[in-house]
């Protein structure tokens, strides 16, 4: 499984959404058909947690690769209020023997003006 590192940066107080192809290391589409997923921001790896990502299979067998949309909604983006970049990963997993990670990296906040 090929694990993305990307730097998400996300605007307080409004919906953040982001649909990611999951493929293997050579390219090939991945299915992850039955498999669900969850995804962390925190301040630093292992410390506090900071929001929990929604995570969808929203197209398991897509040719392109498992489609995945991860999701804030703007309640959790609202309460965001940080300095510098903070850090989350996403993963997908089948019970409780298959866990890959589709996605890493740091995350930073645009402050929000209009509330």
């Amino acid at each position: 499984m090929l694990t993305t590192t990307e730097t998400l940066t996300i605007q307080q107080g409004a919906t953040f959404q982001k649909i990611v192809n999951v493929v293997d290391a050579d390219g090939a589409a991945v299915n992850l058909t039955g498999f669900l997923g969850r995804g962390q921001i925190r301040d630093t790896f292992g410390g506090t947690l900071t929001g929990s990502f929604t995570v969808t299979i929203t197209d398991p067998t897509d040719p392109l690769g498992a489609e995945v949309t991860i999701t804030l909604l703007p309640s959790v983006t609202a309460a965001f209020s940080w300095e510098g970049a903070y850090f989350y990963d996403i993963e997908v997993y089948s019970g409780v023997a298959i866990v890959y990670r589709i996605l890493q990296g740091r995350v930073l906040l645009s402050e929000e003006v209009t509330t």
